[in-house]
């Protein structure tokens, strides 16, 4: 048995029950979506599970982070274990390498089988059931899901290797991720691809294009300048809209997933560095 074999060995046996939790926690998801996507109403039943599931699938890769990324090496620092690794032969990079080889090994099953049975929910939901279905389930679509779950995880491990300590670790990891996705959600989604703009004579008209997304609407004075926040508007009021058309959100969803699939990337690098240094 090699090396690097010894070590992920030791990593799976330390971790062997962390692990069985979550991959009975991604199984159970990912069948509770897949069952509620065939058997559901196609309107009121589908319409009645559709904010659970969906909250469920947004705080699922911040739970993963808390309590499976989070303790991965901060538990080993904490109890002084990998002390005793690096005494058998396994150099504390080996051992580095292997807990977060295991890890996020483990976090791309587990991420890919929920992102599919997501996106298996979602292509059960009837397209009338909820206003704009596309862009409200933008966050649990499966790419999301899948580069989301990666990403609370690697940070969690990054925070882990860090602090060194198991409940500080667990804090930072969910206040970094809930900071860090409301920001760029806020801040940077809107503005992935250029916008486009329409204006719209009356606002009786209505003219927000079908299956448009991040709408923002602006109403305009007879010389179609913006009014003050505190004027009144009518039926004959024209506005002007500026909004992400139907055709950026598949491109949308793979630039920001891919961002958090690199940033993972970058959080894992960073565990291996803080897990290998001195102190």
């Amino acid at each position: 048995m090699s090396a690097i074999s010894g070590a992920t060995w030791v990593a799976w046996r330390n971790n062997r029950a962390q692990a069985a939790v979550a991959g009975l926690l991604a199984a159970a998801t990912a069948a509770t979506l897949i069952v509620v996507a065939l058997t559901a109403s196609p309107r009121t039943g589908m319409a009645l599970h559709l904010t659970w599931i969906q909250v469920a699938l947004a705080v699922a890769p911040a739970v993963a982070g808390v309590f499976f990324g989070a303790p991965l090496l901060a538990a080993d620092f904490e109890r002084g274990t990998c002390r005793l690794a690096w005494t058998q032969g396994v150099t504390r990079r080996r051992w580095a390498a292997a807990h977060l080889g295991l890890l996020m090994g483990l976090s791309l099953l587990a991420a890919a089988v929920i992102a599919v049975a997501a996106q298996i929910w979602i292509a059960h939901i009837p397209a009338d059931s909820v206003p704009n279905t596309t862009w409200v389930l933008y966050d649990v679509q499966g790419p999301m899901v899948f580069a989301t779950v990666l990403f609370g995880i690697a940070l969690g491990a990054a925070a882990g290797a860090v602090l060194r300590r198991t409940v500080p670790a667990m804090g930072v990891t969910l206040a970094l991720f809930i900071a860090l996705r409301v920001c760029f959600a806020t801040l940077a989604r809107p503005h992935l691809l250029p916008t486009a703009t329409r204006l719209v004579s009356e606002f009786k008209d209505g003219g927000i294009p079908q299956s448009a997304g991040f709408v923002e609407t602006t109403f305009l004075d007879s010389r179609l300048r913006p009014l003050p926040p505190d004027s009144g508007f009518g039926p004959y009021t024209p506005f002007r809209i500026v909004y992400q058309p139907a055709s950026h959100f598949w491109p949308m969803q793979v630039m920001e997933a891919g961002f958090f699939i690199i940033l993972a990337a970058l959080l894992v690098y960073a565990a291996y560095r803080f897990a290998t240094r001195d102190g």
